[in-house]
């Protein structure tokens, strides 16, 4: 395990820990629900609003830790595998640091401490989002680094062949590197492929979607690119008789749409 994995560990443990020690001085009723106002809109009996409030704030991130462990244990030496798994560490990290912090303030308000845990959870919120985002940079300047230390010289062959660090083409299938989440390829034959379309990058159809589903209704899946904001094109895939379609970005998206085009399955 890397020192990430202990220091979830340690924050994990720190939520019933803090329950533990609060446990005596909580009242027999507590408030564990707020909406815009400093009064609570729900109570829950001591022992519940203690442990089982403890309870829920482990489950989340105790399963992403466990998904990370086990990520890491069989990951390989794809550096943009391991770029996945720097952020999925690191998220873990943020969202059980946040919960604790939920966790601990309930206790605190609870105890007596006279503060609105609306306008707290609105900081914790805002510090949140702004931790994320940053993180989400710091991934996406990873895989940059990542791309250009490798050099990868982008072209279609004679024979209709094309790779980058996202997707590899040959002449009767496509492979994208890192479709399943965590981690794992996945490979498509043309002869399944109805068509492709093009479209521009927005935030509407999976501009800044660096991993998973791309619309509401879960019809758009993207493999893992942490650099997909400042690609120029968006390709969506659709595969015949499946409801979901697949969305991707590559480093050269111009010889991947002549690519296309040549096989006769570009819109």
């Amino acid at each position: 395990m890397r020192k990430i994995h202990w220091f979830i560990i340690v924050v994990i443990l720190l939520i019933p820990v803090t329950g533990i020690l609060f446990y005596p001085y909580m009242p027999e009723k507590m408030g564990t629900h707020w909406q815009f106002s400093k009064t609570p809109d729900c109570y829950m009996d001591k022992f519940e609003g203690t442990f089982l409030t403890a309870l829920i704030c482990i489950v989340t991130p105790t399963f992403l830790l466990v998904i990370n462990i086990l990520v890491s244990i069989f990951k390989t030496d794809n550096k943009s595998k391991n770029i996945g798994l720097f952020f999925l560490d690191y998220l873990t990290a943020i969202l059980s640091t946040f919960l604790l912090a939920v966790y601990a303030a309930t206790l605190v308000w609870n105890y007596g401490v006279d503060f609105s845990i609306p306008i707290f959870m609105c900081i914790g919120v805002g510090v949140l989002l702004t931790s994320v985002l940053i993180l989400i940079v710091s991934a996406m300047n990873k895989q940059k680094k990542m791309m250009d230390s490798a050099g990868i010289n982008n072209c279609i062959c004679s024979d209709g062949k094309y790779k980058d660090g996202l997707i590899e083409v040959s002449q009767d299938k496509i492979i994208f590197k890192d479709y399943y989440f965590p981690m794992g390829a996945k490979s498509v034959n043309f002869s399944e492929v109805e068509y492709v379309q093009t479209k521009k990058p927005t935030l509407w159809n999976g501009k800044w979607r660096l991993h998973g589903t791309g619309d509401l209704l879960f019809r758009i899946w993207f493999p893992a690119d942490y650099n997909r904001p400042s690609r120029d094109t968006i390709f969506v895939m659709k595969v015949k008789n499946k409801w979901t379609k697949i969305g991707f970005t590559v480093e050269n998206s111009q010889a991947v749409s002549e690519l296309f085009k040549n096989k006769g399955l570009l819109r």
